[in-house]
């Protein structure tokens, strides 16, 4: 997943920074379906208001 989160900074996106810790994959009390031993990042972007 490094490589992704390095492409889209490459891109403009987001900066590596902005970008948590990999997160542990949710399990069977959180809505989203992993596979064992996935692990997932999450990033918070802020926009300017218009």
């Amino acid at each position: 997943m490094s490589s992704i989160v390095v492409a889209l900074h490459q891109l403009g996106f987001a900066e590596i920074f902005e970008w948590t810790d990999f997160l542990s994959a949710p399990n069977s009390d959180r809505p989203l379906q992993f596979q064992p031993h996935e692990v997932m990042k999450a990033l918070v972007k802020y926009m300017p208001r218009e």
